[in-house]
C-alpha cells in the first residue's frame, strides 16, 4: 500500500497506520494564520479569527470536528515521494 501523499494529523498516523515509518516526512502546519482570519490547511475554509477561537488562545475548524479537530496547534505530516524515484521511459522495448 502506498502511502505517499496522505496528510494526516500525527494522532492519525499513530492511530491508523502504526507500521509507517514517518522519518522524512514534511510536517505542515493544520491551520494558517492570517491577520484576521484563519484558514484551515484540510478543508481549506476561511473563519474570522473571533468565531474560531477558543478561550485558551488557539483556533480550531468547526468544518473538520466530524474527522478529528484541527487547531492552530497541530501539524499535518505529509509522506512525500520517495526522492530516489526516477521515471524511467519506454524506449519501444522490453528491459
Amino acid at each position: 500500500m502506498s502511502y505517499e501523499g496522505q496528510q494526516l494529523l500525527q494522532s492519525e498516523w499513530e492511530h491508523f497506520y502504526p507500521q509507517v515509518d514517518l522519518t522524512g516526512a514534511t510536517k505542515i502546519p493544520a491551520m494558517t494564520v492570517e491577520k484576521t482570519t484563519v484558514v484551515c490547511n484540510r478543508c481549506l475554509s476561511r473563519f474570522n479569527q473571533t468565531e474560531v477561537q477558543v478561550p485558551a488562545g488557539f483556533f480550531y475548524c468547526p468544518a473538520c470536528l466530524f474527522l478529528a479537530r484541527v487547531t492552530s496547534q497541530a501539524f499535518f505530516i505529509v509522506l512525500t515521494q520517495l526522492k530516489n524515484f526516477r521515471h524511467r521511459r519506454f524506449s519501444g522495448r522490453d528491459v
